[in-house]
């Protein structure tokens, strides 16, 4: 419970001064409830939030919007997160084709394996069939991360 309180003081300290006053209320079990409504019995609350640093006000930028509304972002920024971004779809698409090698490999493994057991190996059979839809599900990660990097169509 004295978390809970801790973490809201704390929310409060850090949103914006305004009019508005805090009350505190705890009730005959023990319950705290924090309102901007007045009841009897409660307590206003003087919080104290200090301003923002010189530093901190400075290094804030401002965000510009377009006609939608939505905020936009500089050029340069958004080359460098576009950037980032290919870095992070190329890496998975290397992960992601490894990966469907390997399912390859252990399916082949596995039909080789079937095809040499004289007798039909329930079990087996069954490992297979999973196995096939391993390979089909990398293969569709496989041109989704391709479709996303715009190396396929």
């Amino acid at each position: 419970m004295k978390s809970a309180t801790a973490l809201l003081l704390a929310s409060l300290a850090s949103l914006p001064c305004s009019a508005a006053t805090i009350y505190k209320y705890v009730d005959q079990d023990g319950h705290v409830t924090y309102s901007n409504i007045p009841a009897r019995g409660a307590k206003a609350l003087t919080i104290n939030v200090p301003s923002a640093p010189a530093s901190q006000a400075a290094m804030r930028i401002p965000q510009r919007s377009d006609s939608s509304g939505f905020p936009t972002v500089a050029p340069e920024t958004q080359r460098q997160r576009d950037g980032g971004r290919r870095q992070i779809l190329q890496s998975e698409l290397s992960n992601e084709q490894k990966a469907l090698d390997d399912a390859r490999r252990t399916l082949s493994d596995s039909e080789a394996g079937l095809r040499t057991n004289s007798r039909t190996n329930p079990e087996l059979s069954k490992r297979i069939a999973v196995l096939r839809e391993s390979v089909k599900d990398r293969e569709r990660n496989v041109q989704a991360l391709q479709r996303e990097l715009g190396l396929s169509q």
